[in-house]
């Protein structure tokens, strides 16, 4: 994050060895110094752990610039911890089937229409996926590699998926934290 931010600002990037070398406070102290007299966006994505917010957290200053952190996460644990209330809190609606099928086509038929003898498993595929997107681009990179004559391996996919998805809460809750 401290080279990042140093690309951004302008500023000779420290050697690998020398932000290695910092402990947690060294490193935090340099983020607030940075970014004391910025306004700032900083879009943090696919953060799981409360420790890993609270980190980053402390590291970024309240200057009263208008700053924001946005972040992105599949933990609703994570999302309900990073907000002041509920209401900077966006769950993100599953896809539509129309939408669903446009992203399961192009992950696996490279954009082409889906053809005739895998029709009926696409389908079932979808219904399994339920709208999540990243379900339905997994799914559909390891279906771009099977071969569309060999129904077996499609239907073995179809018939593996269905639990896994249904149980994994992470898969359900996909949110996205605003504020």
């Amino acid at each position: 994050m401290i080279k990042k931010i140093f690309k951004v600002i302008r500023k000779p990037v420290p050697e690998d060895e020398e932000v290695e070398n910092m402990d947690d406070n060294q490193l935090r102290e340099i983020i607030k110094k940075l970014l004391q007299n910025s306004r700032y966006l900083i879009v943090l994505d696919d953060l799981w752990h409360v420790p890993d917010w609270e980190i980053i957290n402390h590291a970024m200053p309240n200057n009263d610039r208008g700053s924001r952190v946005m972040l992105t996460t599949r933990n609703h644990t994570v999302a309900s911890a990073s907000c002041m209330d509920k209401q900077g809190i966006y769950l993100l609606k599953p896809l539509s089937h129309e939408d669903s099928l446009t992203l399961f086509y192009k992950k696996t038929f490279h954009g082409d229409s889906c053809l005739p003898n895998v029709e009926n498993i696409c389908e079932c595929i979808l219904s399994k996926c339920g709208g999540l997107p990243l379900a339905i681009v997994a799914i559909g990179a390891l279906l771009a590699t099977k071969d569309l004559r060999n129904i077996d391996e499609w239907t073995a996919v179809c018939a593996s998926i269905g639990a896994e998805i249904q149980e994994n809460d992470q898969l359900v809750k996909i949110n996205v934290l605003l504020f």
